[in-house]
């Protein structure tokens, strides 16, 4: 794979912030946000210094971290890490408590990405505090292109492009313990406790959140993380992730599926 594809594809500014790569250990770590990506972080800049507490100033600030910066390598030692002579691996998460757990964050914590969906529904962005169901948060996320989404809530794939990036491993973070075992094994990293970062008291379920028709809608929109990431949709969601295949707008098929709807869904839910 040509870095040049990759800059073309996904941008060099995307590029940058998603790759952190150790040269020195020989891994590149994908990042995916709500995907235990700080708890990561945190563990590989920790055997990079060899310092079991380092804590750096911010997580998500690439000039405090001691991962080599893509701006500062040469295109050969670029070309090479997607060549084949680095090990590229990730971490995923099932896509419905995934965007439960970026509400929970980002929108009732009254974050800054919230500012986007608030003026996504029509309200002044700078009102943090106006609440912001999940009902709307739905709404809003599903009115508008998968691929532009803020990469707390995006799907899955349009974060890690599986389609273009060769990786060496996928790890869930439904078996964290297990699959990040096996990287640490794999790059002979040392065993420094693994801590999960950002874990917030908002621990609501899918189920306490997601009326039918809202998962439904998610199925739909997380249609190609179910799939590319071995997830079972449950129920209404096999519907969602169907026409979440269907090319275009396919208008026939669109229309026979919200016939479906209204028979699987009861009225007012």
């Amino acid at each position: 794979m040509s870095l040049a594809y990759l800059k073309y594809k996904l941008g060099t500014k995307r590029l940058k912030n998603i790759i952190h790569p150790s040269i020195k250990d020989g891994y590149i770590y994908i990042s995916n946000p709500k995907a235990a990506c700080s708890s990561i972080k945190l563990y590989l800049a920790r055997c990079m210094t060899n310092n079991p507490e380092f804590t750096p100033v911010s997580l998500h600030k690439r000039k405090h971290l001691p991962f080599d910066d893509p701006g500062n390598l040469t295109n050969d030692n670029l070309e090479r890490l997607f060549n084949g002579n680095y090990f590229v691996f990730t971490f995923v998460r099932h896509p419905l408590k995934r965007v439960v757990s970026a509400y929970g964050d980002k929108i009732a914590g009254n974050r800054f990405q919230k500012k986007e969906i608030l003026a996504l529904l029509g309200n002044n962005p700078d009102e943090l505090e106006k609440p912001v169901s999940f009902d709307e948060f739905v709404k809003a996320i599903t009115s508008q292109k998968p691929e532009k989404l803020n990469p707390h809530w995006r799907p899955q794939v349009h974060n890690l492009y599986p389609n273009i990036i060769k990786y060496n491993f996928i790890g869930h973070l439904e078996t964290f313990d297990t699959d990040f075992n096996y990287v640490r094994n794999k790059l002979n990293l040392p065993v420094f406790p693994v801590k999960r970062q950002n874990v917030k008291s908002f621990k609501a379920e899918p189920e306490a959140l997601l009326n039918p028709f809202n998962r439904f809608r998610l199925a739909r929109l997380y249609a190609k993380d179910f799939v590319r990431f071995g997830y079972r949709p449950q129920g209404i969601e096999y519907l969602g992730v169907l026409l979440g295949y269907l090319p275009g707008n396919t208008g026939l098929m669109l229309r026979r599926g919200k016939k479906l709807l209204t028979k699987l869904i009861p009225a007012g839910k």
